[in-house]
């Protein structure tokens, strides 16, 4: 919250604003919303990013990917890293999660961490939505219920996608454009709404 003009000159602190997307009043948490994003580094696949983003649009897809294929026990992160201000979070996470299956079965392991440079540490109970048919396309949205979590400055929220083990390959989509005919409630955009402590 800003300080009111009579206070300023008695700080010499920059002011922070947050800006959330939306607020649940009752649980005293603001909601932010993030793109799932993937960005080409080089030439190398391998060497892409997938990153959760709030500012990104139509021109992010300017050197991106909108979709990403998960092999079989194979894991994906999407991550934001909190580079300003520490941050904490707080309730429920909503993830919208458009996937695709190529072959019977495939379907994803959804997690949530906290990731402090060395140690990932489970902050959500691991949700394993069902399994989708041959060529089948499908958006999920998942409640995940957030343990109150301190992020230091520097900490990474992660979501990690894995195909699941006894599945098939997996492709996820996340296409912040939304344009995607196949998926007509998400148009292929993943996004993750992110509970935040509203500070006093």
């Amino acid at each position: 919250m800003p300080l009111q003009p009579k206070f300023t000159k008695y700080t010499t602190a920059g002011q922070q604003l947050v800006n959330y997307d939306y607020t649940d009043f009752a649980d005293g948490t603001g909601y932010i919303v993030f793109n799932g994003v993937r960005l080409i580094v080089d030439a190398t696949a391998a060497n892409d990013i997938h990153r959760l983003d709030k500012n990104v649009g139509v021109s992010a897809m300017v050197g991106g990917l909108p979709e990403t294929v998960i092999l079989q026990s194979h894991s994906v992160n999407f991550d934001v890293t909190f580079n300003n201000k520490a941050q904490r979070v707080k309730g429920d996470c909503y993830l919208v999660l458009p996937f695709e299956a190529d072959y019977l079965s495939a379907g994803p392991l959804v997690n949530i961490y906290h990731y402090d440079g060395s140690t990932e540490t489970s902050i959500a109970t691991q949700v394993e939505p069902a399994g989708l048919a041959t060529n089948e396309f499908k958006t999920i949205v998942l409640s995940m219920a957030l343990t109150a979590t301190n992020f230091a400055v520097g900490d990474t929220f992660r979501v990690k996608i894995t195909a699941k083990a006894a599945g098939n390959d997996l492709t996820i989509h996340h296409d912040p454009t939304g344009s995607h005919a196949s998926f007509p409630y998400s148009g292929g955009a993943m996004k993750v709404s992110v509970p935040f402590l509203i500070e006093e």
